[in-house]
């Protein structure tokens, strides 16, 4: 397969689009909570969504390597966000 512009601009605007959809999740979030920690952690879920847009919007299937290591940021998030307050 030949690299093109074409794709080039596809995989510029998966990686700009899920990292300002991220960050505006997370301020969004940060803003109504207060609670910083537990929001910058959601930084870490922009390579899901960016793997998620670039199944859904060009069909590319992620290889099992790819869904192996997706498996680590949602586990640190997750641990985060279930984690109980401390005061």
């Amino acid at each position: 397969m030949q690299p093109t512009w074409a794709l080039a601009g596809s995989i510029g605007f998966l990686i700009i689009f899920s990292s300002i959809f991220a960050v505006n999740a997370a301020w969004q979030h940060a803003d109504a909570s207060r609670r910083a920690t537990r929001v910058t952690s959601l930084l870490y879920l922009t390579p899901v969504f960016a793997v998620r847009l670039e199944w859904l919007l060009f069909a590319v299937v992620p290889s099992p390597l790819t869904m192996l290591g997706l498996r680590w940021p949602c586990t640190g998030v997750s641990a985060r966000r279930l984690a109980p307050e401390r005061n």
